[in-house]
């Protein structure tokens, strides 16, 4: 079932942009000037925003729970400094950040650790400087590809609900709302399934039993754009202030 508004009220705070396509057009414009900002990444994964964070001359710092992510951010990423922990435990210093991004991590975090998870990543951060908040939407070419592998409708729909609530205690300011689409590169299906599996272990166990209806589901959604393989994911984003 698609994610509405009357369900999850956060949703009818946002407007629809299609003036962007891509997460770091999104994190350029909400952290512009990059260069020299200290910036965190919260669930870094295996450091692809990290470089290019790096790459557009900022100072990120990463967190993940995953040990082998983060060997993976070390080498993409040298430059960052690494952390293991997850968002309601990590350890800095107040307003010690020029601001913080959480990409596809929100609905990752363990649902009763949600909120404090966002008191912490304002706590970090200046007052005044944003904590970007990027979330996958149900819906959407890659969404159905991903689906029988993992279904995650009820967790995003439960971070959001966190999320909204979060706010309507003044815990955090919404400052900006909006949802747009994305175009994901993909190559294959086993390099889809591999991708999930670093980033869920769990989901190996399932491989095997929905593998070959993915491989279907690729095949009728995946298009071709200028000799890449593309599948659709549309995005929310939501810029908090302290």
């Amino acid at each position: 079932m698609t994610m509405n508004h009357k369900e999850i009220p956060l949703l009818a705070m946002t407007r629809k942009r299609t003036d962007v396509n891509q997460n770091i057009t999104v994190i350029e414009e909400t952290f512009s000037p990059l260069e020299n900002q200290r910036i965190l990444d919260i669930g870094c994964g295996r450091g692809d925003l990290l470089k290019a964070l790096a790459d557009r001359l900022a100072k990120p710092t990463g967190i993940d729970v995953n040990k082998q992510s983060l060997i993976e951010a070390s080498r993409k990423c040298p430059q960052a400094e690494l952390i293991r922990t997850g968002a309601g435990n990590m350890v800095f210093r107040d307003h010690g950040f020029d601001g913080t991004i959480i990409l596809n991590t929100l609905h990752h975090i363990p649902e009763k650790e949600i909120q404090r998870g966002l008191q912490k990543a304002l706590q970090v951060t200046k007052p005044g400087c944003p904590v970007l908040i990027i979330e996958p939407l149900n819906f959407g070419s890659f969404f159905k590809v991903f689906k029988p592998l993992d279904d995650e409708t009820e967790v995003r729909r439960n971070a959001l609900h966190e999320l909204h609530d979060f706010i309507e205690r003044g815990l955090g300011r919404l400052d900006d709302a909006f949802e747009y689409m994305t175009s994901v590169r993909v190559s294959s299906i086993e390099a889809i399934v591999n991708n999930a599996i670093s980033v869920d272990p769990q989901r190996a166990n399932r491989v095997e039993m929905v593998f070959e209806e993915m491989k279907e589901l690729f095949q009728q959604h995946a298009l071709k754009q200028q000799g890449h393989l593309i599948l659709e994911q549309p995005k929310i984003a939501f810029v908090l202030t302290k």
